[in-house]
């Protein structure tokens, strides 16, 4: 009876994927977490398979640019011709996967900073270390969490929805002063974002049944709809609360 009702379930909500578009819905960063990046393989948009494949051109995309927090991601469409950046020009700001961050992975369990840290009773800066016995390559081990427990709001990183993330920076050593210093100049910081806000692609590598992810469950409901991944997703944590729910 049970397995009887989550096959009904299932049907329903591809029905719902198939026949119900929600308002106002649009391409985003999830969707290009089931598309390929050509910039993997050196390459553009543009390529002889691609050229005459429009189907085959709109599930690339071009990474353009990638930090600890983000990926700047440009869509591929074919103009008729040829695969092509889209324009005008979209830029896409989209998140990182955590599992694939080395950094953000490791950071908070060794950055300092002003947000009161385990074992500190006050507020610890990258001043708080001097002496004679300082060098760059001690102050250069010291990572402060430079905006503390509120967080970054950085609105538009994944279409309509703020991410907030909490932003490090590598201390330096500062002879004249003989102590470690917040770099200031454009060229030495090293600015670093690690997000804090739980998003769908979080829950990507997570098994449901059997063995499928939920990625893999949102790409079978992509397969043959005319919906945006946002709303498979949707579908998809409904189906699935406990293991693609957020």
């Amino acid at each position: 009876m049970l397995l009887r009702l989550n096959q009904l379930v299932t049907q329903l909500l591809l029905f719902m994927a198939i026949f119900h578009t929600t308002p106002g819905q649009q391409f985003s960063c999830l969707d290009t977490e089931f598309m390929t990046d050509v910039r993997n393989s050196g390459q553009w948009c543009s390529t002889a398979a691609r050229d005459t494949d429009p189907g085959l051109c709109v599930r690339h995309y071009a990474s353009t640019f990638t930090s600890t927090a983000r990926q700047q991601r440009q869509r591929c469409v074919h103009n008729g011709a040829k695969c092509v950046l889209e324009t005008p020009t979209r830029l896409y700001q989209c998140p990182i996967k955590d599992s694939e961050n080395e950094f953000c992975r490791t950071i908070n369990e060794v950055a300092l900073g002003n947000n009161i840290p385990p074992g500190q009773t006050r507020n610890v800066w990258c001043g708080e270390f001097n002496g004679p016995n300082l060098n760059e390559a001690f102050c250069r081990d010291i990572t402060m969490q430079a905006n503390g427990g509120a967080g970054l709001s950085i609105p538009g990183i994944v279409e309509d929805t703020s991410v907030r993330f909490y932003s490090y920076e590598t201390c330096k050593y500062d002879p004249n002063q003989r102590k470690c210093v917040l770099p200031r100049s454009e060229a030495e910081v090293q600015f670093n974002l690690c997000k804090t806000t739980p998003l769908c692609l979080d829950v990507f590598d997570v098994a449901t049944t059997g063995s499928f992810t939920c990625r893999e469950q949102i790409a079978a409901l992509l397969l043959g709809t005319q919906i945006f991944a946002s709303e498979a997703a949707h579908n998809v944590a409904l189906q699935f609360p406990e293991q693609c729910g957020l």
